[in-house]
């Protein structure tokens, strides 16, 4: 007897159980309905908590189930007023997420998932964008990463996501996320704006267009600057263009393109041709002269380097550059001539090429003093003094640099 009656008061506990659960599901859409979010969380997470229990028709109760903890949580994630509540579930959006995948995994979810397009959909990415973008700021680059990519989860379509999230992940030094983050960002761009579309008048009215197109320069120059430091400059020039082809006027795109052809000599000739186009379409723009010197310079064109920076030194005497390609220019000439003297026997001939050496020589000398002056520490400058000075026999100024030299070496 006593077996049979525990065996009954098993059988109505479990029954209790089967009752329960569904009733507190029950229960806690009520609470949740009337704004009461914190019990009906606690009734709805109690409710759910073993999903055997609703079998038959109540298995439609647990997309609603879903539904409204996923509503709730992120009532409480975007609503600064809940404060004990946003203190008791800190990651109310992640919540919110959860349950609204859950959601789209479940049976029976149609009203449901209904009701989420219009009361979840657009408003979860944006609140957990916001918390991503207050992490970063906070240079907590952890937490920015965990938000963005639950972001992207929600929404891929989002140009200023990925852009935050490359960004994000270039401070967490994962360079291959970075580059990974960059280049969906162009391709969401193009999808978004550039292919949709859009008459140019609809762009010009469309904020977010606007907003979007002011980083295409970052973009593009960052995602450049990372290929050509792997060693792929060509890529980097595609990228750039890339950038230019959505804002063919952006001067920072445009002279980073010729930086880095300038960094790579395999590129001579292509270089070649745009800095030519660049300096012919802005004659004024004196710092692309001098880049443009530099790099013929480089590649052993001194005579046409010399014309631009001796255009760049007219036009400003203090530019440092324009007074190292003056230097540059003279001191190589009488280096060039001291060559081919020592292979001279006739001493009329070498008596005249000392006298053109000299000339060279003196003529340096002002640029060559006027780096000093600029930069006194850098050794080089001091180096060529004492040359230069000497032999002009300057030997008061000789000593004078000789001894400047001597006190930075020690």
């Amino acid at each position: 007897m006593k077996k049979l009656t525990f065996f009954a008061a098993s059988m109505l506990l479990g029954i209790a159980a089967v009752i329960a659960q569904p009733s507190k599901v029950t229960g806690g859409i009520i609470s949740i309905d009337g704004g009461d979010y914190g019990p009906g969380i606690e009734k709805l997470e109690q409710g759910i908590s073993d999903l055997s229990l609703f079998t038959g028709g109540k298995a439609k109760k647990i997309p609603k189930a879903y539904y409204k903890l996923s509503y709730a949580y992120l009532q409480v994630a975007q609503d600064t007023s809940m404060t004990e509540l946003r203190a008791q579930y800190p990651d109310a959006a992640f919540r919110s997420k959860k349950y609204y995948d859950l959601l789209k995994d479940t049976e029976y979810n149609e009203k449901q998932l209904r009701d989420a397009t219009l009361f979840i959909e657009p408003f979860l990415p944006n609140v957990m964008f916001n918390d991503g973008y207050v992490a970063f700021m906070a240079e907590d680059y952890e937490t920015a990463k965990k938000n963005l990519e639950a972001t992207i989860d929600l929404n891929p379509d989002y140009f200023m996501t990925h852009r935050l999230l490359a960004t994000t992940y270039l401070s967490l030094t994962d360079t291959p996320a970075a580059i990974a983050s960059l280049e969906k960002s162009l391709d969401v761009f193009n999808a978004n704006y550039v292919d949709a579309g859009f008459t140019p008048e609809q762009l010009e009215a469309n904020q977010e267009y606007q907003a979007a197109k002011g980083q295409i320069s970052y973009v593009s120059q960052q995602l450049a600057v990372i290929y050509n430091a792997q060693g792929k400059p060509s890529k980097a020039i595609e990228t750039l263009g890339r950038g230019l082809e959505i804002v063919p006027d952006d001067e920072d795109i445009k002279r980073q393109e010729l930086s880095i052809y300038n960094q790579n000599p395999e590129l001579f000739e292509q270089a070649r041709a745009k800095f030519q186009a660049a300096v012919d379409a802005n004659p004024d723009d004196y710092n692309v002269k001098l880049a443009f010197a530099s790099l013929l310079e480089r590649n052993g064109e001194g005579e046409q380097a010399f014309k631009y920076y001796q255009e760049a030194y007219k036009n400003d005497p203090n530019n440092k550059l324009a007074n190292y390609g003056m230097f540059a220019y003279y001191n190589n000439k009488a280096a060039e001539m001291s060559a081919k003297k020592a292979d001279l026997d006739d001493e009329e001939e070498i008596d005249a090429m000392n006298a053109e050496i000299l000339k060279l020589l003196e003529t340096s000398y002002p640029y060559c003093k006027w780096l000093h002056e600029e930069d006194p520490t850098e050794v080089q400058w001091l180096q060529k003094l004492v040359e230069i000075t000497g032999y002009l026999e300057l030997d008061e100024e000789m000593v004078e640099y000789a001894g400047k030299l001597r006190e930075l070496n020690n």
